[in-house]
């Protein structure tokens, strides 16, 4: 089976039913920051094609379902900023319409983001993890992706579906958060330019998902746990895994 065929048979079916879920019964998850939600966006992870998705999100764009005060919030949720880069974020969405090409293209891409982050923090926390204890393979994954290593990535996405699963859709994410740094600094909002480099836009990226997760890491750093951890890692077979009957990608 290839990776658009589980696709299809089975995220795909999944993101379907994630429309049953509501903003009071997210799971916190011990190592991922929680996805900041409106209704909305739950409502359209059902929608898979991306014209579709980039349809709908406009029309409640120009439906004032989702306002300019959301996209702002969602932008903080992000990407930390200090009060004065608040201060341009919000002057640059409150005196220029939702119509205006980049403010309407940046709109989506926000929402889009949120909706893409909220099937991935799912997935994981459902179909890859149960989340019920501190999962030592679900570590692992965030210290291989973190510490970007390509070798032991490339031996990774041979052996283990799931963390086939979990670095695909994040570096989906991250093509979207990296459109919105370039929107943040084309229009001179952040102080200090993140583009300066590939590998600071990535440590953003990366502080913002898994705050959680770095603050274990820290302490099993202080307390030499990290080594042990990892020696100890044994993938285990998922549901996802189980559901599809196979534990590489073809």
């Amino acid at each position: 089976m290839n990776f658009e065929e589980l696709e299809k048979s089975i995220i795909f079916k999944y993101w379907r039913t994630l429309s049953r879920k509501s903003i009071s019964n997210i799971l916190t998850s011990r190592f991922m920051k929680k996805p900041y939600l409106e209704k909305y966006i739950i409502d359209m992870t059902n929608i898979l094609n991306d014209n579709n998705l980039n349809n709908k999100i406009n029309e409640y764009i120009d439906k004032n379902i989702i306002t300019t005060e959301d996209v702002i919030l969602f932008i903080n949720n992000i990407i930390e900023l200090e009060i004065d880069e608040k201060k341009k974020l919000d002057k640059k969405f409150l005196n220029n319409p939702f119509y205006e090409d980049d403010i309407n293209k940046i709109s989506i891409d926000i929402i889009l983001y949120q909706i893409k982050y909220f099937r991935i923090y799912q997935t994981i926390h459902e179909l890859i993890f149960d989340n019920k204890e501190e999962n030592n393979e679900h570590y692992y994954f965030i210290f291989l992706y973190v510490k970007n290593k390509p070798n032991e990535i490339k031996q990774c996405l041979k052996k283990n579906i799931n963390f086939y699963i979990f670095y695909y859709y994040l570096n989906d994410l991250y093509e979207i958060f990296k459109r919105i740094v370039v929107f943040l600094n084309t229009n001179e909002i952040l102080k200090e330019d993140i583009l300066s480099s590939e590998n600071d836009i990535f440590n953003v990226f990366l502080k913002n998902l898994f705050s959680n997760w770095y603050n274990i890491y820290k302490n099993d750093i202080l307390e030499k746990k990290v080594n042990e951890k990892i020696s100890k890692y044994i993938p285990k077979k998922s549901i996802l895994s189980k559901l599809a009957c196979f534990s590489t990608i073809d």
